[in-house]
């Protein structure tokens, strides 16, 4: 049997002893001599069972990584808007699948030039099977050009870098958010498991 006892009396029993000293020693007989000084302080430790205990642990990896997923899409962002500023203007949501491939694939001036307007047109419809917005294309091309003209022949920024920068932070994030689902249908098995629905 494994019981616990109130940390506070444990702490009040230890100064009784000990007032200025602090050891392992003093502890370990302290706690040895609650049961004696104050039986009723004591209660019995319940494990909880395996699956409570799983369920504990799936939820917390279930919440950092939620803030990790949140942590890399506010990065992608502040990269896209400091070297392409209108291209998050283009879109409701910078995550939709037409975002993800520009920022996965495209995030670079001269490849949206060498594709062209109809050819991204056509290849942002193939991307979705959701409605596209008018002119996305064409936004989404002169958001691009703009961004190559506003900083021209500086040397202070890489573009090919900086594609290839965001684009593993793209593959980074679709591979959390596919951790993510797999955690997920986990945690509602474990919740189904613990708590069966009342037929």
């Amino acid at each position: 049997m494994v019981y616990r006892v109130k940390s506070e009396k444990v702490s009040d029993l230890r100064k009784y002893y000990k007032k200025h000293t602090k050891t392992d020693r003093i502890d370990a007989d302290t706690l040895a001599k609650i049961p004696l000084v104050d039986e009723d302080s004591l209660y019995e430790v319940e494990l909880p069972q395996a699956n409570l205990q799983a369920l504990n642990r799936m939820v917390r990896q279930h919440e950092k990584l939620t803030i990790g997923i949140a942590i890399r899409k506010r990065r992608i962002q502040d990269l896209c808007s400091f070297a392409v500023p209108l291209l998050l203007d283009c879109f409701d949501d910078p995550f939709t699948l037409r975002a993800r491939v520009i920022l996965g694939r495209y995030f670079h001036p001269l490849k949206i030039k060498r594709l062209g307007i109809k050819r991204l047109d056509k290849m942002l419809l193939k991307s979705s099977d959701k409605p596209m917005a008018p002119f996305l294309a064409q936004q989404i091309y002169d958001a691009m050009i703009d961004a190559n003209n506003l900083y021209g022949d500086q040397k202070f920024l890489d573009f090919d870098a900086l594609c290839e920068e965001v684009s593993l932070e793209m593959e980074l994030l679709e591979h959390e958010e596919t951790v993510m689902r797999k955690l997920s249908d986990k945690i509602d098995a474990l919740y189904v498991d613990i708590h069966p629905p009342a037929i």
